[in-house]
């Protein structure tokens, strides 16, 4: 059932270390579904080309965010995280094409 009324509050009281851990968990998954999707498209594991990874980082300059510097920072190692996690799951089960 749609309800346009309801309002959801999610958030998560994070340090960095917390932060981190779950990113990199965030990257392990993103694994396996890469892997998946690999399987039914040729062609190896697709990414994001380098300058989407950019553009997240240098979002907060441009969309007026408060503090924008700790907010590039955040993203920085929430995307190092998610790639840690992927590269390490990578290693731990066999690495497809890339």
């Amino acid at each position: 059932m749609y309800a346009s009324e309801a309002v959801v509050h999610h958030a998560h009281a994070l340090t960095l270390r917390t932060l981190w851990r779950q990113h990199f968990g965030y990257g392990r998954a993103a694994y396996a579904v890469h892997r998946m999707r690999a399987a039914r498209q040729p062609g190896g594991i697709r990414f994001e080309p380098v300058r989407f990874y950019a553009g997240l980082i240098a979002r907060p300059f441009t969309d007026g965010a408060p503090r924008p510097w700790s907010m590039a920072a955040l993203i920085g190692v929430t995307q190092a995280a998610n790639a840690a996690g992927l590269f390490s799951e990578a290693a731990r089960r066999g690495r497809p094409r890339l």
